[in-house]
């Protein structure tokens, strides 16, 4: 497993990948596009157990969305906030500067990066990508979702004392925040093994710069993840599959209902095992045994 810092249009992006070990330069490659906040470590359990599954034959990549990890920061022009259509470039950069052009594609979008793939969708080629997998999809009415309600006025008044809140946590050493979030998952009933992973998560976006973007970014999604974009769906019916779990507050409760109702050649599915919206803290891999059995034609 490589965990790289890789220039994505001048960003530094924090990059995970897996590499097939038959052939990688033809072999199929997934992308990951997470949720928000968008640090790729997050995903690392989900990819390894993927990886496991497809027997190592299959290249996988996670990629941090672009100003959500400290990197971005290290050239002062570069400390502004990174808006959904350049999040939505910024992967599609990727897939053209670090993905061989005859790979096939696999997106796997969760939450907020179901919507980047429908937007990227509009741009790559439709012969390209062989599936589109959508977990916990956030790609509608997200100002009318609980959690949308419930956390709104941290992304707009609350902002700044957020932000003070975090300037004065960034004092204390990495060490001490290290250990902070270690016992926040264990306590989280986090599997033990998964624990690193997310505290190089926290850790990755845990300064005011980072933070700042993963807020402004949340609102300006409670202003544009408003109505659904039914043509792309309609484009790409054959290629998606939609994954809702039942403990989502960041989905309308019809959502899945609806989806089913309006696309009746979506592959759609509810699942009904308590699977919550954060998937990545304790549900990672049974999440890749769906995607994988979603996926063994490939």
């Amino acid at each position: 497993m490589a965990v790289e810092e890789k220039d994505i249009l001048e960003i530094p992006t924090n990059v995970v990948s897996l590499t097939s070990l038959d052939t990688p330069s033809k072999a199929t490659t997934i992308l990951i596009v997470p949720g928000s906040p968008g640090a790729c470590h997050f995903y690392i359990p989900f990819m390894l157990k993927l990886y496991q599954l497809f027997q190592q034959k299959i290249n996988i990549s996670a990629i941090s969305h672009a100003g959500h990890a400290p990197g971005a920061y290290r050239n002062t022009s570069q400390r502004r906030w990174f808006n959904l259509k350049e999040q939505v470039n910024h992967k599609i950069a990727f897939l053209e500067s670090q993905v061989p052009n005859d790979s096939d594609l696999i997106l796997i979008g969760h939450s907020i990066g179901c919507y980047m793939i429908m937007q990227m969708m509009k741009t790559l080629p439709k012969e390209r990508v062989k599936k589109c997998i959508f977990l916990c999809p956030t790609i509608e009415r997200m100002n009318e979702t609980s959690s949308g309600k419930k956390l709104r006025p941290f992304f707009t008044w609350l902002k700044p004392f957020v932000l003070f809140f975090i300037w004065l946590a960034s004092i204390f050493p990495s060490s001490i925040k290290r250990c902070v979030f270690n016992q926040r998952f264990k306590l989280g009933l986090t599997p033990r093994s998964h624990v690193s992973h997310m505290t190089e998560a926290c850790l990755s976006f845990s300064s005011v710069p980072s933070l700042y973007n993963i807020l402004s970014m949340a609102e300006e999604e409670m202003n544009t993840v408003i109505t659904l974009d039914q043509q792309v769906l309609r484009d790409n019916e054959d290629i998606i599959t939609m994954y809702y779990t039942d403990k989502d507050h960041w989905v309308p409760d019809d959502a899945c209902e609806l989806m089913k109702r309006n696309f009746p050649n979506i592959d759609v599915i509810r699942c009904h095992q308590g699977i919550k919206h954060a998937f990545v803290l304790k549900d990672s891999e049974a999440i890749a045994e769906f995607v994988f059995s979603n996926l063994q034609n490939f």
